[in-house]
């Protein structure tokens, strides 16, 4: 009877811990929320992603589809330059730059995005997919440029509260 017990008593505290320690947060503190900054451009990630891996972009038959991803990645990136990157403080010190002046390099850094993300709204409400797609490689190299600047963590990997390693494209990015 006191093996039973025990035997009982044992798996009852096994499945106590384990429902407790899904219950914890992970060791790098407690799940933070995503900024503003963050959710816009998950938006635009989300949406360049999509474009990407349908290769959409040259098919002129899908530029409806294709114009509402870049009109929701315009969309967020002007929403995302009203913000201020969260590793202002820490990384305009880093590279000697007041903050004032790291905030106004990252919108003009934004800016860039948002004026290539317009003439690939043009490009295709011109049936001009050959120059969307050109654009589209712009939208890279803007990206490589900036994230290791404005973006958190290491090599610009995604910082505080980060969803991860981002997919496709060179590590880093």
């Amino acid at each position: 009877m006191k093996t039973g017990y025990l035997a009982l008593l044992s798996i009852g505290m096994s499945l106590t811990l384990g429902y407790l320690m899904a219950q914890t947060p992970p060791a790098g503190g407690p799940a933070q929320e995503k900024t503003v900054l963050a959710q816009n451009m998950q938006k635009i990630n989300e949406a360049r992603n999509a474009l990407r891996d349908s290769g959409q972009l040259a098919d002129a038959s899908k530029n409806a589809d294709s114009l509402a991803k870049v009109t929701t990645m315009r969309d967020a990136a002007i929403e995302a330059q009203k913000q201020q990157p969260a590793i202002t403080a820490t990384k305009s010190a880093e590279v000697g730059k007041t903050e004032a002046q790291f905030v106004s390099e990252y919108r003009t850094e934004i800016q860039k995005l948002i004026d290539a993300l317009g003439e690939m709204q043009v490009a295709l409400r011109a049936n001009n997919n050959a120059e969307a797609e050109r654009l589209f490689d712009v939208l890279g190299t803007i990206q490589r440029g900036a994230h290791p600047v404005y973006r958190g963590g290491r090599g610009g990997a995604r910082g505080p509260g980060g969803q991860g390693p981002a997919r496709g494209g060179p590590p880093g990015n």
